[in-house]
């Protein structure tokens, strides 16, 4: 039996409106599939280590099973023993060559810096990966480090994050749309424009958007 509701139609699976289904497993919607495993937008996971990041499923509507399929060596690269994981590392850095550099932020852990080629801060980091001729470029760190890492890199290089979920606490502090929020409101109080002169400043620990914004009402960006 089913109820026929303003909303759409309610069963014992879940309910059917304009926007898709809801049910134990997750919403269907046009954008794709909410799980356990993550947001699939498009045929695909919508967060990706790079812009330039070509996904191994491109088709819609998308194949559940080989989207699991292409994660699952991750999981197995998370359940190795620490001297199998360094070797598999060293091989894959063997075989790529100078086609990759692994860029390690100083404060990450000594098991992680002990494979970057190069090492120190955020900025330093970007600028001498731009400086090479490595096709990819695995930055060891936070978000915002990856993004400076691609605004400076060349056209054809890919920057890679290997953790998406990485993230700086005082990145976060600010999003751009409290900023230009923000902006506007300072508009309306007569403090932005009508000959005064006001630049935003933010610190490098901030996101591309916000470093962006900065660009456009020339501002800067210090570190």
């Amino acid at each position: 039996m089913t109820e026929l509701t303003e909303f759409g139609e309610l069963t014992e699976f879940g309910e059917f409106g304009e926007f898709g289904e809801l049910t134990e497993f997750g919403e269907f919607g046009e954008f794709g599939e909410l799980t356990e495993f993550g947001e699939l937008e498009n045929g695909f996971f919508n967060q990706i280590p790079t812009t330039n990041y070509q996904p191994p499923i491109t088709n819609y509507p998308f194949n559940m099973s080989a989207v699991l399929e292409a994660i699952k060596p991750i999981e197995e690269f998370l359940a190795m023993p620490d001297n199998e994981l360094d070797e598999s590392i060293q091989a894959a850095k063997e075989a790529l060559g100078p086609r990759v550099v692994i860029l390690g932020h100083h404060y990450q852990r000594e098991d992680v810096v002990k494979h970057a080629d190069l090492s120190g801060d955020s900025y330093q980091l970007s600028v001498l990966a731009s400086q090479t001729d490595a096709e990819y470029i695995v930055f060891c760190g936070v978000h915002f480090m990856a993004e400076s890492a691609d605004i400076l890199g060349k056209p054809e290089q890919t920057v890679i994050l290997p953790d998406m979920g990485a993230g700086c606490s005082m990145a976060d502090m600010a999003t751009i749309d409290q900023v230009e929020e923000a902006w506007a409101q300072l508009e309306e109080i007569g403090v932005v424009g009508g000959g005064n002169t006001v630049a935003p400043i933010t610190y490098m620990n901030s996101s591309a958007a916000i470093k962006a914004f900065c660009g456009r009402h020339e501002g800067v960006v210090c570190t």
